[in-house]
């Protein structure tokens, strides 16, 4: 979401495996806080409706942009980039707000998984990203559709491969156990 650097991945694992593809093996050193976390949002999505695939994307590139940690607290290393998301600027503010409508902190999960739904739900602020997901079964494509029109990342570290990964790994350990699998 930001222009800046995204936040550093889980202890252990470097940026540089990171970008050499190496993002499963980055998601399995995830902490157990962290696969709980992927496990709501993938299935806080599916359950509104997304389909496996799509979730997946999405949820691929919350794992790369919170650094591998999943932490709605997360802030960016070097920058103003918060949550899961990583929102910044307006998207950012946009997110607080919301929140502080719900009398809420917005650095708690359930109200993150909520404002992403508010931002890509019908009408929303991000509602074209989901239009250009309708029919695309493809996981990898998926992911690129949501890194390019919500995420919309600083391009010299997008890192789409690491995203692609995550996203497969999404998919392959939490996706099929929920609803909203088929594509």
């Amino acid at each position: 979401m930001s222009e800046r650097s995204p936040v550093e991945p889980a202890p252990g694992t470097t940026r540089t495996e990171v970008a050499a593809g190496a993002a499963s093996p980055a998601c399995e050193q995830m902490s157990q806080e962290a696969k709980m976390n992927v496990l709501s949002v993938c299935s806080y999505l599916q359950e509104k409706g997304l389909t496996g695939v799509q979730s997946s994307a999405f949820v691929g590139n919350f794992i790369w942009e919170s650094g591998y940690s999943m932490d709605p607290a997360k802030q960016q290393v070097h920058g103003t980039a918060r949550g899961i998301a990583q929102w910044d600027g307006g998207r950012l503010k946009g997110l607080e707000d919301y929140a502080a409508g719900r009398s809420q902190s917005p650095w708690t999960l359930s109200v993150q998984q909520d404002f992403v739904w508010h931002e890509i739900g019908s009408g929303g602020s991000e509602s074209r990203v989901m239009r250009s997901l309708t029919g695309v079964t493809d996981i990898d494509r998926a992911t690129e559709i949501v890194m390019q029109q919500y995420e919309r990342p600083y391009a010299p570290t997008a890192n789409l491969g690491a995203r692609q990964e995550a996203a497969r790994w999404v998919l392959d350990k939490f996706a099929p156990a929920g609803p909203g699998t088929e594509a």
